[in-house]
């Protein structure tokens, strides 16, 4: 009879020590393909929303939707455009749920609200997809109404854009004009609209408007993770959540001088990078260490600027 030859421990440890490094070599290479295809989807899901705002606005005249459908002073009292274009990312049973006469965070308005929008969400953000449970901030700082259980978004319009810290805004894509210094341009200190600037967030502007081009002109910016507020290095830190659910409305203007630095402030993904869409709906990603003067020119809709691709890819 022929002998059989059996493995030696030695052989064995020797296999399952080349198992253990060809597993630690193909690591990096999935968990960078895993981010790739979560940057894709977040990217087709601006696309989608961009599409439904262009026919949105195709029906009304060639005018983008309201930023805001009021002019209350805060945007957790506001519905936004989200709600606006639900019938066109075909979720008018979801839209007919609402009642807009209501503020979005009224008891009526709750049931619909905590639906999930796919499209509104990116796949890489902390905890996805998110519930946001607290919003709202009082005189005293403390959180108004803290037993929600809201679906998140973190896509978000483009009002206004401040070049520099000491620069006056300019006006983006979602607003009817420049220079409307509506916002407290101090770091860390919240934004504290003025009446003009909430009345100018309730107005539908025309596309016309944007003299830069639409291929020139960013429509939405990523801010992913609210109402969490995180900071340059992706770490959450002590903030008022004041914005984060699909059904409410955001202050949109973009002070924060920075790619990645501040997900209330400025555009903010958990790629390497935050991706935006322009008004024609290309959808591109803006790298972390993009120029600030180069996206709020990116951002602004008629400072008449120069921009090639070279300058920000």
């Amino acid at each position: 009879m022929g002998s059989r030859r059996a493995m030696s421990l030695v052989e064995l440890l020797v296999v399952i020590a080349i198992i253990g490094a060809l597993a630690a070599l193909m690591l990096p290479a999935v968990q960078a393909s895993r981010g790739a295809t979560r940057r894709m989807a977040c990217l087709n899901n601006l696309r989608q929303v961009a599409l439904a705002i262009a026919n949105c606005s195709e029906a009304h005249g060639g005018r983008l939707p309201a930023m805001w459908a009021s002019d209350h002073a805060a945007p957790w009292e506001n519905f936004g455009w989200r709600s606006a274009i639900l019938g066109e990312l075909e979720e008018q049973p979801l839209a007919d749920q609402l009642d807009r006469q209501r503020p979005p965070l009224d008891p009526v308005n709750r049931r619909a609200a905590a639906t999930p929008i796919a499209v509104y969400e990116c796949p890489s953000a902390p905890g996805f997809p998110r519930v946001v449970t607290g919003l709202g901030v009082s005189a005293s700082g403390g959180v108004l109404q803290d037993d929600l259980a809201l679906a998140a978004a973190d896509y978000a319009a483009c009002f206004e854009v401040t070049a520099a810290p000491d620069a006056t805004p300019q006006a983006g894509a979602w607003s009817p004009g420049c220079g409307v210094r509506d916002a407290t341009q101090v770091p860390g200190v919240e934004i504290a609209p003025d009446a003009e600037g909430l009345r100018r967030r309730t107005e539908r502007v025309p596309l016309r408007a944007i003299a830069d081009g639409l291929s020139q002109t960013i429509l939405l910016v990523e801010q992913a993770g609210k109402p969490s507020r995180f900071d340059g290095g992706g770490v959450p830190r002590p903030a008022s959540p004041t914005e984060g659910p699909w059904a409410t409305a955001e202050m949109a203007a973009y002070y924060t001088t920075g790619v990645n630095l501040d997900n209330y402030s400025g555009p903010y993904g958990f790629h390497a990078g935050a991706n935006v869409v322009m008004c024609d709906g290309a959808a591109l990603t803006l790298g972390a260490d993009a120029e600030w003067g180069v996206v709020a020119a990116l951002m602004s809709r008629h400072g008449e600027e120069i921009i090639d691709d070279g300058d920000w890819r």
